[in-house]
């Protein structure tokens, strides 16, 4: 779980954001989201295993799932 969320103002009708916090080391287990989801790495990096693939991801990078993509995440 998040240590911190907060609601992030948008223009696009209908869209909704919010601003996560994880601790490093922190590991999620293998879910889905109901929606597409989009995440922005800010700082630090992640690694997440998802459609058979092994994926780092670094600061200031965009990352894209499908909704309904299984996937799972290490901070």
């Amino acid at each position: 779980m998040s240590l911190s969320t907060r609601p992030l103002p948008l223009a696009a009708a209908g869209a909704h954001a919010r601003l996560w916090f994880y601790p490093p080391g922190l590991r999620q287990a293998a879910h889905s989201h109901r929606e597409a989801h989009v995440s922005i790495i800010v700082g630090g990096s992640i690694r997440e295993l998802c459609a058979g693939r092994d994926e780092i991801g670094f600061g200031s990078q965009l990352r894209l799932r499908p909704y309904e993509a299984r996937h799972q995440v290490e901070f």
